[in-house]
């Protein structure tokens, strides 16, 4: 199963995972996403995850905050938003000009290099 986090919900679990939230549904949440992760689902940053973190100046919010989207996305990153785009028209494009066939595409992938398409 595949999840994807807006970052403003890993900021939130970050809050939980560092104690700033307690509240006994949070706890609960976070338990169910540790549970879910044994389970074998991926919580995928994309391009824009990286972007939107590298904009937070304050240090120590940002080291938290990293840690926590490393320890859950297990590095695991979603092809760049243009690889989706190309592999996409060329699927449409397969359809009407069988001469054209869609490469492989594998949405799930490592690092920040596959979330920018390097």
């Amino acid at each position: 199963m595949l999840v994807y986090l807006d970052q403003n919900k890993w900021i939130q679990l970050a809050q939980i995972v560092y104690g700033k939230d307690k509240s006994p549904k949070s706890i609960q949440t976070l338990n169910e996403i540790r549970a879910s992760l044994e389970c074998g689902y991926v919580y995928p940053l994309s391009a824009t995850h990286y972007q939107e973190f590298s904009r937070i100046s304050n240090l120590g919010r940002r080291k938290r905050l990293g840690q926590v989207m490393w320890d859950y996305s297990q590095n695991k990153t979603i092809v760049s938003t243009e690889k989706i785009v190309v592999h996409e028209i060329e699927t449409a494009l397969s359809k009407y000009f069988p001469s054209i066939q869609p490469g492989k595409l594998e949405l799930i992938g490592q690092g920040m290099a596959n979330a920018f398409g390097r």
